[in-house]
């Protein structure tokens, strides 16, 4: 019964490893994300107001 304890406990720490694993490819996506959005708002700012601004 002991050792049953035991592998479900290390099945848990399996699945919370995974979920903090997908968790940290979820954040490292919004920050590519957000970088990209960044750069694009850069561009924007130096490309396009000196052509709007009359």
């Amino acid at each position: 019964a002991s050792t049953r304890r035991g592998c479900k406990n290390r099945f848990k720490g399996v699945l919370k490893l995974k979920k903090m694993k997908s968790e940290n490819n979820l954040s490292r996506m919004k920050i590519k994300h957000v970088f990209s959005i960044d750069i694009i708002n850069t561009l924007v700012e130096v490309v396009w107001f000196p052509l709007w601004k009359p």
